[in-house]
């Protein structure tokens, strides 16, 4: 059992179990803390240092990045106490630290603070826009992130978007229901809620049986002939031609692409560029190969710009996290975009080292793996799904065919190990039982106490 997985003695593990078996006959129903608790008795009883020292590991500590929708992802944090109380102390001090003009409830700023603090800085730029606040200085959480343009530019037409700070009251959602419209019946009376009682009315007879029809609470009285209206009416906002001819549909700038996190709206973007983040312009590679091993910068940042993630199917992690892969080998396989893609190190260690894994490239990116039973699965890459008109092909190059690993030979795969398995748990085993040597040394200690 995990509470007794310090004891080393087997026949103290032996005694401890049987005690437990016996013992557990009268426990009940337990909750996981009191079960856990009433393991290390009999664990404490016999074998002090072999207790689970759960309250100096704190093996719960955390950190979890959790969805991310319309540009805002949430983090849940899980701290020692003590690290809690310092933590909320610095962000608190560092939201407070800008002018009363500042647009921000104090709830955002203390969200800003961490951007502020991942980017290195230990206080909160004010943007209250007036010239010469002594709060404004630079935060780092726009000049530390780069905006790569990597095919639709048009992001940049975008323009910050002011009601994304503070609490004033927002428009109206045009996905939720109008609220001004009314139900009334043929005479005129107002149909009742869900709830009310049905109003007192003359009952009308009418030779079609006109249902209740639906208009604007402001119309007047229905049409003379009182036919029924089968479509909700709308009040035209200014004259007929507004109700007749609808205005055209203007397509909002596109948005931009947060590596690992999703998409990102172009406000957003605009408020990043507005705060001084760098702008940069990615092109496609050249049509020579790079002399050498590793891909250069430009290569690498294009590179992981059409991928986006690794290029293995189903798998989602991030490109920035992950190696540059030469479809052919190097050197025979050329550094070139048409040459290679990104793979994380699971599935490029897996590619390289794993007997029968193939694939092979097109100048568009897109990635023809087999399997060593012969199945193949074919990878685009992850930018054409968000950006429609993006062209991601590259100069074509010529490179032999990669020479597959001979069937039934796993070759070495490398290790950064220090200990296998069995030696890192009895490293593990040994060291946290150091950590009970002052209290059993305390325990035994001989009277008077």
């Amino acid at each position: 059992m995990h509470r007794t997985a310090n004891i080393i003695d087997p026949d103290v593990l032996a005694t401890v179990e049987t005690h437990l078996a016996e013992a557990a006959t009268t426990w009940g129903a337990l909750s996981v803390k009191k079960l856990d608790n009433a393991i290390d008795v009999w664990v404490h009883r016999y074998d002090p240092a072999a207790v689970r020292q759960v309250r100096v590991r704190v093996r719960d500590r955390g950190v979890d990045i959790l969805e991310t929708k319309d540009g805002v992802t949430e983090v849940l944090l899980r701290l020692t106490g003590a690290d809690a109380a310092q933590y909320w102390q610095r962000i608190t001090a560092m939201a407070k630290g800008v002018c009363t003009d500042d647009p921000r409830t104090l709830d955002q700023r203390r969200a800003d603070a961490h951007g502020a603090l991942g980017a290195g800085f230990f206080h909160l730029a004010c943007q209250c826009g007036n010239p010469g606040c002594p709060a404004a200085d630079d935060d780092g959480r726009g000049s530390h992130v780069v905006v790569h343009i990597y095919s639709e530019a048009a992001t940049l037409a975008a323009q910050p978007d002011p009601l994304m700070d503070g609490d004033a009251p927002l428009p109206p959602d045009p996905r939720q229901p109008r609220s001004d419209i009314t139900l009334v019946y043929p005479d005129g009376t107002r149909v009742p809620l869900d709830g009310e009682p049905e109003p007192a009315r003359e009952q009308e007879s009418t030779n079609d049986g006109s249902p209740a029809e639906c208009r604007p609470a402001a119309e007047g009285e229905p049409e003379p002939n009182g036919e029924a209206q089968a479509d909700v009416q709308l009040e035209p906002e200014s004259g007929s031609e507004a109700a007749e001819t609808p205005a055209p549909c203007v397509p909002n700038p596109p948005p931009g692409i947060l590596v690992g996190f999703g998409a990102m709206p172009a406000p957003l973007i605009a408020a990043l560029i507005a705060r001084g983040a760098p702008v940069r312009h990615l092109t496609a590679p050249g049509p020579n190969p790079e002399q050498r091993y590793r891909p250069s910068t430009a290569l690498q940042e294009w590179t992981t710009a059409r991928d986006l993630t690794c290029r293995f199917p189903n798998c989602d992690r991030p490109a920035e996290f992950c190696e540059y892969d030469h479809t052919t080998p190097w050197p025979a396989g050329a550094t070139h975009a048409s040459g290679g893609k990104m793979y994380c190190k699971l599935h490029h260690v897996g590619k390289t080292f794993w007997a029968g894994w193939t694939d092979s490239q097109a100048p568009d990116g897109t990635i023809t793996i087999t399997t060593p039973t012969g199945q193949t699965y074919t990878s685009k890459p992850a930018s054409r799904l968000y950006f429609p008109t993006i062209n991601t092909t590259s100069t074509p190059i010529t490179t032999p065919p990669p020479t597959p690993t001979p069937p039934g030979k796993i070759n070495h795969i490398p290790t950064y190990r220090k200990r296998n398995h069995a030696r890192q748990r009895i490293y593990r085993i040994n060291a946290e039982r150091k950590l009970n040597d002052a209290h059993v040394t305390e325990w035994n200690r001989p009277p008077p106490f």
